[in-house]
């Protein structure tokens, strides 16, 4: 099967008019690791019935021009995208998003394990698969997992709890969209109150075709206090109910950027309006 790809899907420096920067030593680097390092070992029958071991590659016969990268992929390995269980378009801003290889692969790799139940891993066994070199789990755990948790819990559909114990690190991965509310995930109250304010914040950038400073700045009002962030959520809600309406029956996408904002502040108003402050600051409710 021959495939094409955008390089500039897959790269983040992109100029203004579209063009993507770059050494083409880069592309056949990463041409070369996908080639020469990803590939599986498949055991099956010829027309004699004889046993043959062949050698699967990712990619074959790859080539790029100044825009795009051609290969020819195995039907194994397509089949094998194909049926990734959360195969979506989160996982192409990744890299951008993670700013680290590692952190990509082991965001990836936290796939292969059921959300919401633990698993133990030894921290020399993530030292190796990962080409790390901490010296014990303490380490590990502050030093590599602490910060891709972090990054996770800001950008990804699926994030993870850790623990250490001895040489050994328990890790629990969660999906970020059914964290808040969930009797299964045994988290303190302080971190889901943490990811449930991220998830919001994310949730509503992504919907609302939001900037990264407007998603800050709505992260630093529900943070800062919690009856502001009382009213931003239930005046979204009250924002969703007047989409919903007969006599309006919109989309709720329909509105992005500034547009969004400017709707969703008349319900903030709103909603600030019934509350006890509003009597004595008229004008204090919280503009996003």
């Amino acid at each position: 099967m021959v495939l094409a790809i955008n390089i500039k899907d897959v790269s983040s420096n992109v100029r203004p008019d579209g063009t993507v920067t770059g050494r083409r030593e880069k592309v056949r680097e990463a041409i070369d690791f996908l080639q020469n390092n990803l590939f599986v070992w498949v055991v099956g029958k010829n027309s004699s019935g004889e046993t043959v071991d062949t050698k699967l590659s990712y990619i074959e016969s790859p080539s790029f021009t100044k825009g795009k990268v051609y290969f020819d992929m195995n039907i194994y390995w397509f089949e094998q995208l194909m049926n990734l269980k959360v195969y979506n378009t989160y996982l192409l801003q990744l890299p951008r998003l993670l700013g680290n290889t590692r952190h990509v692969v082991f965001s990836i790799y936290l796939e292969r394990f059921d959300s919401n139940k633990w698993f133990q891993w030894n921290y020399k066994k993530i030292n190796e698969l990962f080409g790390l070199n901490y010296s014990d789990a303490n380490s590990l755990g502050k030093g590599f997992l602490r910060d891709i948790r972090h990054k996770l819990d800001k950008n990804s559909l699926k994030s993870f709890q850790y623990r250490v114990e001895g040489e050994n690190i328990w890790i629990m991965p969660y999906e970020m969209k059914n964290i808040v509310g969930n009797s299964n995930i045994k988290l303190q109250s302080s971190t889901l109150e943490k990811l449930d304010d991220n998830y919001f914040a994310n949730y509503l950038a992504r919907r609302h075709e939001l900037s990264k400073k407007k998603k800050e700045s709505i992260l630093d009002i529900i943070k800062t206090s919690n009856s502001d962030k009382i009213i931003l959520k239930s005046a979204y809600e009250e924002f969703k109910k007047y989409c919903r309406r007969k006599e309006v029956k919109v989309s709720v996408l329909k509105f992005t950027g500034d547009d969004f904002l400017n709707k969703w502040n008349t319900f903030i108003f709103e909603e600030y309006k019934k509350t006890e402050r509003f009597k004595t600051y008229p004008n204090g409710y919280p503009r996003v």
